[in-house]
């Protein structure tokens, strides 16, 4: 699963692939796709949260949600990195 689009002028991807998850905000979308932990991102979360094998290729829309406010929130509190955030 991937959401690729622009908050407060920013790049974000969102991207969810075998047993992780990861969202990034970076000043351009195609900086916010090959953002990475070591990337100047303006904002990156990653989790794992439990999940096993394909989990995270097959979110529920509920998870989705989770998911996204959760790092949406933490990126409009000013962190420049989510905590870790259970979906």
């Amino acid at each position: 699963m991937q959401v690729e689009g622009t908050i407060d002028g920013y790049g974000l991807y969102f991207r969810s692939r075998w047993d992780s998850w990861r969202l990034a905000i970076a000043e351009t979308i195609d900086q916010a796709i090959t953002a990475g932990r070591s990337a100047d991102a303006i904002f990156y979360h990653e989790s794992r949260a439990g999940m096993a094998a394909f989990d995270a290729s097959w979110l529920e829309p509920e998870q989705l949600d989770v998911a996204m406010r959760a790092c949406l929130t933490a990126y409009r509190s000013g962190a420049k990195n989510g905590g870790y955030i259970e979906v």
